[in-house]
């Protein structure tokens, strides 16, 4: 995957991941956290491994306190895919994303979660974009979500397009979001 051009999200690191690695479980904490347990889901064994089959993308960098501020993050510098950073080794998974076939023509993206600390510093925009370059290099021409309402402005600002009416998936509102990765 290419780094992204942001100067901030450069140093950003997304990797793919293999189901049940390390990465993979922090990435699960964080989808519970974030994604499940605030609406009551419970993720049952069955549906986690359901998530074999999945492509799993994350992003990581380090987190750090500095005196008189909350939490930050410190990011990783991005290398290429697969090396890994000077002084990664004590970078965390920070938020990720599942892949997975959607139709002939569509990769569909789900379980997009970043950490709360972490937010507001473009890691969605980054996994967003490392999803749209893994979908094309598999051929795919389309990307679509089945996004929370309230996250929908933010696949607008990517680009995205908004279908269909509001449907309950999980007990909230949510809509179907796509993108045309080829022109």
């Amino acid at each position: 995957m290419q780094p992204p051009s942001d100067p901030v999200q450069k140093s950003l690191m997304v990797r793919r991941i293999e189901f049940e690695s390390p990465e993979y479980w922090e990435f699960f904490r964080i989808r519970q956290s974030e994604l499940h347990r605030p609406i009551g889901l419970t993720y049952s064994e069955a549906e986690r491994g359901a998530e074999r089959v999945c492509l799993h993308l994350v992003v990581q960098g380090r987190r750090s306190r500095e005196r008189g501020s909350g939490p930050r993050v410190q990011t990783v510098r991005a290398d290429e895919e697969g090396s890994s950073p000077e002084g990664s080794g004590d970078a965390v998974v920070l938020g990720g994303a599942l892949l997975s076939p959607w139709s002939d023509h569509a990769l569909k993206m789900r379980q997009v979660a970043v950490a709360l600390d972490s937010r507001e510093q473009g890691m969605g925009r980054v996994l967003v974009r490392a999803a749209e370059e893994v979908a094309r290099e598999l051929g795919y021409e389309w990307i679509v979500a089945h996004a929370r309402a309230k996250v929908v402005p933010f696949y607008e600002k990517l680009g995205y397009s908004v279908r269909r009416a509001s449907f309950q998936e999980v007990g909230i509102l949510h809509r179907l979001v796509l993108r045309r990765l080829f022109v």
